[in-house]
């Protein structure tokens, strides 16, 4: 009986650990302090170390979780523009304020900076 038990503890640890990662945020964001009303909504799936961000046109991303602590996360992913080679993108999500920034290559000027600054309000957890 004391196996049993000592087994059954084990195994529900193992299971505690090995899923303890995978969580779904959902959350609609709107543009801010950038020319124009893009509207966007993203649904973040958190692996352990992959966040897949849906965006509004339905476009699933894959980004590599570099850092997070109880304030932000940060991944980054790469790119390619048209005719080019592939550039890092990096997405700063804010847990506190809910402020997701997007960083990357833009395509006029093919300088690094601030793409997108959304504000986001969580649907769902």
């Amino acid at each position: 009986m004391k196996k049993l038990s000592l087994y059954i503890f084990l195994v529900l640890m193992f299971c505690n650990v090995g899923f303890a990662d995978n969580r779904i945020l959902s959350f609609d964001c709107k543009d801010i302090d950038l020319e124009g009303p893009y509207p966007s909504k993203y649904e973040f799936f958190f692996e352990t170390s992959t966040l897949n961000i849906t965006n509004y046109e339905g476009y699933v991303g894959k980004w590599t979780i570099d850092y997070e602590d109880e304030n932000e996360i940060r991944a980054f992913t790469f790119l390619t523009l048209e005719g080019g080679d592939p550039k890092e993108h990096n997405v700063i999500f804010n847990k506190k304020t809910l402020i997701s920034e997007i960083y990357g290559t833009h395509p006029s000027d093919l300088k690094y900076r601030l793409l997108f600054r959304d504000q986001c309000t969580r649907t769902s957890q």
